[in-house]
């Protein structure tokens, strides 16, 4: 997801707009693709797309969420220690215009916070968030809604997203974006210095270097439970109790929203963009199947297989 982030010059979501979840029904499409399809498994996705089924249950949609946020950081790290210098920007190093330049620079300003959202970040598609309790969310194409609906579609989603990245500075987590950079920084430095040192023992002391800030950046299974004042000693392995609270008031929310229905309408909006994109898959697949392919020369493949003693 990283790489895609980079790919196409997006900031990656931040753990508040994954948590936004319906508020922000572009980056929880995310969320459904890169996370919660992987926890449900690939085949089970794709049978329960086809059984017309919810999607997944409710404590692995809890679970994903939990992952997401113990692991959010420890992830970073990990990706910015094997691709240097990729200039990965994430919601955390937003940094909002001065108010009286707000307005004047309107269009740069959008672009600044052009936030990843998959295959529904190329444009041309936007899904109306409901502003009544009752009504749907709606699937949007540019060419085919009405310019009116479109365009309030756009100025939700806007609205929802500026008011995720006014919070950033002041959450939590902007800290521990800050420590990760941090330990991103002093880890790079030491490499260099440690790059001109061939023996097993530098080699060894960096891996352990990196496993330690990789756990410092897990908040509910990689620090220690205070067990009496003053010590930190693990009492078992696993999660945390702060972990476990937050495992169970994401079921809550989560059980909420399927209450209102407004779960049920998300998952309809889901399974109208997984099929419009597998008719675009199977459009293009006619298209290539009328073009002559490679024909592949087995006995000279398996030749050199037997050559090589692979």
């Amino acid at each position: 997801m990283c790489e895609d982030c980079q790919d196409v010059q997006s900031m990656l979501p931040s753990i508040e707009s994954f948590q936004a979840r319906l508020k922000l029904p572009k980056v929880n499409y995310v969320f459904y693709e890169y996370f919660f399809r992987a926890v449900m498994g690939e085949a089970r996705w794709k049978q329960r797309l086809q059984e017309d089924k919810r999607l997944g249950t409710t404590n692995a949609e809890a679970f994903t969420h939990a992952t997401i946020q113990n692991n959010y950081f420890s992830w970073l790290f990990q990706y910015k220690c094997s691709r240097e210098g990729v200039g990965l920007k994430t919601e955390y190093e937003y940094k909002p215009p001065a108010q009286e330049h707000a307005d004047e620079n309107e269009e740069n300003h959008e672009d600044k916070i052009k936030i990843f959202c998959g295959v529904l970040g190329d444009g041309g598609v936007e899904i109306l968030v409901p502003e009544k309790k009752g009504d749907d969310y709606r699937y949007l194409l540019e060419d085919s809604a009405t310019r009116e609906e479109y365009q309030a579609a756009m100025e939700r989603t806007r609205i929802a997203q500026l008011k995720v990245l006014e919070d950033l500075s002041d959450g939590a987590h902007k800290q521990t974006f800050d420590d990760a950079v941090g330990k991103h920084s002093e880890y790079s430095e030491r490499g260099a210095e440690e790059d001109h040192q061939t023996s097993e023992n530098a080699r060894e002391e960096r891996k352990k270097k990196k496993r330690k800030c990789l756990m410092d950046l897990k908040p509910y299974t990689g620090k220690g439970v205070e067990k009496s004042a003053g010590s930190k000693k693990r009492r078992c392995k696993g999660w945390s109790d702060e972990g476990k609270k937050f495992f169970m008031d994401m079921i809550g929310e989560i059980k909420a929203d399927i209450e209102s229905g407004s779960h049920d309408k998300w998952e309809k909006v889901y399974r109208q963009i997984i099929e419009t994109i597998e008719t675009c898959k199977n459009v293009g697949d006619d298209n290539v199947s009328e073009t002559p392919g490679f024909v592949v020369n087995y006995d000279h493949l398996y030749g050199n297989v037997k050559k090589h003693g692979v």
